[in-house]
């Protein structure tokens, strides 16, 4: 079933009043809905990147944490700390510190992990042995490191440094150095193993995605841009100030790139352009707190501009050949009702035109049968209230008050011999029994309708100038009509009507072909008047006086 269209809406009607205000409209509107089509199809496909790059980060971060806390520095170091007689003699002070047999094995593990540096702390922090490059550990205490108070506590632990100007990190391995080969023996000491970062630059690049390892103080430490470690990129963990192992490559020189980054947000920007992002903690017993692994990808990668202009494009496409259709089914159901108005109207049209003429037919039927003036008016009024609104109506016959011989009032027709005053008499009237029956020509709107010869109309007359009666009360009319009644340049009489309503168009239509028919009428017995004898015009003139018509009320009417 096809929809319920109203089109006396305002907007529909304002829709199909313009059509092209409304195709541009519906461009705009498909538009509109092409951007949202194309922003929508980015944001689903980044909700898609956002859990992949969340699944993707977790996997790295466990292999991380597999890497680091079970790999084979860490065990190396456990292995030391709990099978090296020569390194538990060493702190309990029974050997000389760097004694050549503890470093024996040192040197051997250093060499197997391609270690920077391994050294071991007694009790007190105090370093006894140590192997590599550095030569400033031999006799330094380290005590109030978090590192040794936790490796003391009886946790292995894996701490980062990174140097300030070169940029430079090495990861730390402490374990602790126990009394015996059994893991519940007594801590006496602590064992450190040092390697080079690039072991976690390593471990992260490969992957087709941006990964990153932050520090609990928010720096990068590790990661697929080795230009970028040492720049802060998420905020540190839980307000942490920065600390000296890790506090980043502050050598006054701007950072390489800059971050832009809310905590709970699912995108960052790296300098200026946006990124999906997803972080996982690892869980690496540092006292500053959990470290982050972080992976990024571009968001451009999510849904290229090509495609989503495409996407937009096809939507806005489509959405404007639906407005489109709406529109033109719209203007379809308006033609067809349009028509079938214009159908309507023609055939009543045709209707009350037919009517019109079966009146007309009427009226000049029974106004020939009319035999004095007052059945003519009678007629008149009686066949007009059946196609016109009349509820009050007067007729005026137009004579002359003298003659120069001092005959009685002339018509009409004598006018051209007449001397002095024209006046207008009552010669018959509808519901207005009050009507004056002599009006001078020139008095009152009657008088001058006459003296000028030409209609007058008024709507909505002036109080006090016409009322319309009845039992029930008075009321003034809406439309007032004073019509004069001429036949070749002649003036015969003046009609006038009064309505309570305003006439139809096809009211009008009558009223019009029936002023000249009564007037045609008024002549041809104005003129059976004249050839009449003398004793005849007498009898017709004494006629002359207005009768109403019969089975209407009478109302007065106030002067005119």
């Amino acid at each position: 079933m096809s929809p319920d269209i109203r089109l006396d809406r305002p907007l529909t009607a304002w829709l199909l009043a313009n059509r092209s205000h409304s195709l541009w409209l519906a461009a705009l509107i498909a538009l509109a809905l092409g951007g949202l089509a194309s922003g929508l199809v980015n944001r689903l496909r980044g909700n898609d990147l956002s859990a992949a790059l969340s699944a993707q980060v977790d996997t790295r971060a466990a292999a991380l944490q597999v890497a680091t806390l079970s790999g084979q520095s860490i065990g190396v170091a456990r292995l030391l700390g709990l099978a090296e007689p020569a390194l538990k003699s060493a702190v309990s002070g029974n050997a000389p510190p760097n004694d050549g047999a503890a470093l024996e094995p040192l040197r051997t593990a250093q060499a197997m992990l391609d270690a920077k540096d391994l050294f071991v702390m007694n009790a007190s922090g105090d370093v006894v042995l140590h192997v590599g490059p550095s030569t400033f550990f031999t006799g330094k205490n380290f005590a109030f490191r978090p590192y040794f108070e936790r490796t003391m506590a009886g946790k292995a632990t894996i701490y980062a440094e990174l140097d300030p100007v070169s940029r430079q990190h090495g990861l730390f391995f402490a374990v602790p150095l126990r009394a015996d080969a059994t893991k519940s023996s007594t801590i006496i000491g602590v064992v450190v193993i040092e390697v080079s970062g690039d072991l976690l630059d390593h471990l992260l690049a490969n992957t087709v995605k941006r990964v990153f390892l932050i520090s609990p103080q928010g720096l990068i430490f590790a990661g697929s841009e080795r230009s970028w470690v040492g720049s802060p990129m998420l905020p540190p963990v839980a307000n942490l100030a920065l600390s000296d192992s890790a506090a980043g490559a502050d050598n006054g020189d701007p950072p390489p790139v800059r971050f832009s980054y809310q905590p709970g947000e699912r995108t960052l920007l790296i300098n200026g352009e946006r990124h999906y992002l997803a972080i996982a903690p690892l869980d690496w017993q540092d006292p500053a707190g959990d470290w982050r692994l972080v992976m990024t990808a571009k968001a451009t990668t999510v849904a290229p501009f090509a495609q989503r202009l495409t996407t937009g494009a096809a939507v806005a496409l489509m959405m404007f050949l639906l407005l489109w259709l709406v529109l033109r089914l719209f203007g379809s159901r308006q033609e067809r009702a349009q028509a079938l108005a214009a159908q309507q109207v023609a055939v009543a049209e045709l209707a009350a035109a037919s009517e019109a003429k079966a009146l007309l037919a009427d009226i000049i039927l029974k106004s020939q049968e009319a035999l004095t003036l007052q059945d003519l008016a009678r007629v008149f009024f009686d066949l007009l209230r059946q196609g016109y609104p009349l509820h009050q109506g007067t007729l005026y016959l137009a004579e002359r008050t003298t003659a120069p011989n001092g005959t009685p009032p002339l018509h009409p027709d004598q006018a051209d011999q007449a001397i002095g005053p024209t006046r207008l008499r009552l010669i018959g009237h509808y519901a207005a029994a009050a009507a004056p029956e002599l009006i001078a020509m020139g008095e009152g709107l009657l008088g001058e309708c006459a003296q000028q010869g030409r209609a007058l109309a008024f709507d909505q007359p002036p109080e006090g100038f016409w009322r319309i009666g009845s039992g029930l009360g008075e009321t003034h009319p809406r439309r007032l009509d004073l019509l004069p009644l001429q036949r070749q340049q002649r003036l015969l009489g003046v009609l006038e009507l009064a309505s309570l309503e305003w006439p139809e168009p096809s009211a009008r239509a009558l009223l019009d072909g029936l002023v000249p028919l009564l007037a045609m009428q008024l002549e041809v017995m104005l003129n059976t008047t004249q050839r009449a004898s003398p004793l005849a015009v007498k009898a017709t003139e004494a006629t002359t006086a207005p009768t109403p018509a019969p089975d209407h009320p009478t109302t007065p009417a106030l002067s005119r």
